[in-house]
């Protein structure tokens, strides 16, 4: 028992309920079993305790809690043979048991290596919600994609020239996050046509864009973003 828990939160009773009027009722009511409750009432009865954990400050708003998913759809409370965290099983192997259609994203010629362990949902995702789209992890305010320049530090910034695309849309403006069939996890093949969609007419239409405007993230001496 952690002695830093206040005894009301203590024990079967601060999840299930009072045991004393179900043991009179004979087994019958008075009781919590977190099978027949919806899962708003079931994540209610965990947040009772866990409410002030700063990474679960947004659950109410996320995504998951908003399509009737609990916190006892993914946590396992009682039980040996658990995952970190109390998860069901492995984190990544939970994610995909509802998102199908993500998973085969990573078996795409360019992927986050994922399926190979080097990565897991949350490194980019909070599952407990947060206020940007898709749930994405972010720490700082001045950073538009934290989640991405977590880990390419390089295309940080902040840059003497922004590429608007990048300042203002995002990474996913030009890359697919999960995994795409073209390097670089770009969204389109050719790179001068992804360009054209934004630049409109090109001015060499035989060369590709990149070999002239190299810094297409940002630079701190072209405007064109040339070096």
């Amino acid at each position: 028992m952690n002695d830093k828990v206040a005894p009301g939160k203590r024990g079967c009773e601060s999840c299930h309920g009072p045991g004393s009027k179900h043991a009179e009722a004979e087994g019958k009511g008075f009781i919590r079993s977190f099978k027949g409750d919806n899962a708003k009432t079931n994540s209610g009865a965990c947040l009772n305790c866990h409410e002030k954990q700063k990474n679960l400050t947004q659950f109410g708003r996320s995504v998951h809690q908003l399509s009737a998913v609990g916190c006892n759809d993914c946590h396992k409370i009682h039980g040996t043979r658990m995952a970190k965290k109390l998860l069901k099983q492995n984190e990544v192997d939970l994610c995909f048991s509802c998102h199908q259609e993500v998973k085969s994203s990573f078996h795409l010629a360019n992927s986050h290596k994922v399926l190979q362990g080097a990565l897991k949902c949350s490194d980019c995702h909070t599952p407990h919600g947060s206020r940007e789209r898709a749930s994405l992890r972010r720490t700082s305010h001045t950073v538009k994609y934290e989640a991405c320049v977590k880990c390419h530090p390089e295309k940080r910034g902040p840059f003497v020239y922004e590429h608007a695309a990048m300042k203002v849309e995002g990474c996913t403006i030009c890359h697919v996050p999960h995994g795409s069939t073209n390097r670089y996890l770009l969204v389109r093949q050719n790179v001068k046509m992804l360009c054209a969609e934004c630049h409109g007419t090109m001015h060499f239409p035989n060369v590709s864009c990149i070999n002239c405007h190299t810094q297409i993230h940002g630079s701190n001496f072209s405007s064109r973003l040339l070096q």
